[in-house]
């Protein structure tokens, strides 16, 4: 039986992780998340934990989402029995000009409405996920375990055009696209069974 470890998205709650979970659950497979709370992770966090599941001794599946993959991909590079990757919206790659301009307007659009206060946690999760970006990018290129990548067609905070190169470039990557706009299919009643048996899928 393979080992499976969730990788969240930054603004994932607890509610959201014990869904995650229990939707494993249903779908027959046990998902352990990797990290609670990003607001001290370091590099050395991702090696302590690789650490950790190399004494197991098993296979092990990653499912990351969004800023998650960052650090699934990273530690994904350091076990030494992985034997599949899910990465879904993943944020890490080269975005394209035109993908780029529609951040920017659709970041000041959001701006202009809403005011957020970010926590000392949150601003230090921002700049370390900033920072392992091209790290990340350079690391899936040396990992060739089978590789499940799902977006959302409408999802303007990820790098599509790079995913699909990367794609066409490696033999190990699945690229798997939803019809929406959704950045975390996972809390969508639809789309949550849809991606889930998708994992399912790859990982059983």
């Amino acid at each position: 039986m393979s080992y499976n470890l969730f990788f969240k998205g930054l603004s994932a709650d607890k509610k959201e992780l014990e869904d995650v979970q229990k939707m494993g659950v249903e779908n027959g497979f046990d998902l352990d998340i990797a990290f609670d709370d990003y607001g001290t992770i370091t590099l050395d966090s991702l090696e302590k934990l690789s650490q950790k599941i190399n004494e197991r001794a098993t296979d092990v599946n990653f499912i990351c989402h969004s800023m998650g993959c960052n650090l699934g991909v990273l530690t994904a590079k350091k076990i030494e029995r992985i034997r599949s990757l899910v990465l879904i919206s993943p944020e890490f790659g080269d975005y394209s000009d035109e993908e780029l301009e529609i951040q920017a307007k659709a970041q000041k659009d959001a701006s202009s409405q809403v005011r957020r206060e970010f926590t000392e946690d949150v601003v230090h999760a921002f700049k370390f996920f900033k920072y392992t970006q091209p790290l990340a990018a350079m690391a899936i290129e040396k990992i060739n375990v089978p590789t499940l990548i799902i977006f959302s067609k409408g999802d303007i905070f990820i790098p599509q055009e790079y995913l699909r190169e990367l794609s066409e470039r490696k033999d190990n990557i699945e690229l798997v696209s939803l019809d929406t706009n959704l950045h975390n299919p996972l809390l969508d009643e639809e789309y949550s069974q849809k991606t889930m048996k998708l994992i399912k899928k790859h990982i059983l």
